[in-house]
């Protein structure tokens, strides 16, 4: 009798430039066509993918997990696609599933960013093509409601990243944008508040393709560059094609 076990169970990530996450709990998830797929690089005895999530029907753009306030592990993550629709997923008991699917917008959704608040509603922001930002809340029931649409124009926005305040509260949107502009948004943690435009950062010479929040934790003082930092700080990076 011959035995067959899987050695290798692999999948190409989309060729786009946020198709793929490292959540905190060791697991990666990236799109591969019109599937999110997932798998653990720490489990030594893993064959590689093990879940793939389906439910768009085009190419998936942007794979993101939902962060949370506190920095607590988080078992859902969202996902845009090329079917002009976003996606949010939770695992329940080892099994993932579509608990919201957020639309609106007309073009492809190239971008989201999301955070889950201490009282459990989780807010994402998704981009695309259209030219605009669409806010939505998710409630503990599931239930998602666009709650603001932002018109960015011709200048796109290609990267999306949201941060709380530590001090006020207050949920701060970035966004690097094809004018070569960071855009910083402002909300407070309100349901159903609306972003205002905060500031506009300049000094890219081309199109900003990533931007990334972090809140300094107080390591590595010796490094003069953060020697003026602070634990509590939060820092924002921001990347171009320049």
């Amino acid at each position: 009798m011959v035995s067959v076990k899987p050695e290798l169970i692999a999948a190409a990530c989309s060729r786009t430039a946020h198709a793929l996450d490292w959540g905190t709990e060791s697991l990666v998830a990236f799109g591969a066509g019109p599937v999110v797929a997932l798998y653990d690089p720490t489990d030594a005895h893993g064959p590689g993918i093990h879940t793939v999530l389906q439910g768009h029907t085009k190419r998936v753009n942007c794979v993101r997990f939902v962060r949370t306030v506190s920095g607590a592990p988080t078992f859902s993550l969202v996902s845009t696609s090329a079917d002009c629709t976003a996606r949010l997923w939770r695992q329940d008991e080892q099994a993932w599933d579509c608990v919201a699917t957020l639309e609106g917008h007309l073009n492809p959704v190239i971008s989201a960013a999301s955070v889950e608040l201490e009282d459990g509603r989780i807010v994402v922001v998704t981009a695309s093509t259209d030219g605009t930002l669409r806010v939505f809340e998710i409630q503990g029931d599931n239930a998602s409601t666009c709650v603001q649409t932002v018109d960015v124009g011709s200048r796109n926005a290609i990267d999306l990243t949201l941060t709380v305040l530590p001090d006020c509260g207050a949920i701060v949107l970035a966004t690097g944008n094809t004018d070569n502009c960071v855009h910083l948004y402002t909300r407070t943690q309100e349901p159903g508040s609306q972003f205002t435009k905060a500031l506009k950062l300049a000094g890219h010479e081309d199109w900003v393709t990533a931007v990334a929040f972090l809140q300094y934790q107080g390591a590595g003082q010796d490094n003069s560059t953060i020697a003026h930092w602070k634990a509590g700080n939060v820092v924002l990076a921001s990347a171009s094609e320049d």
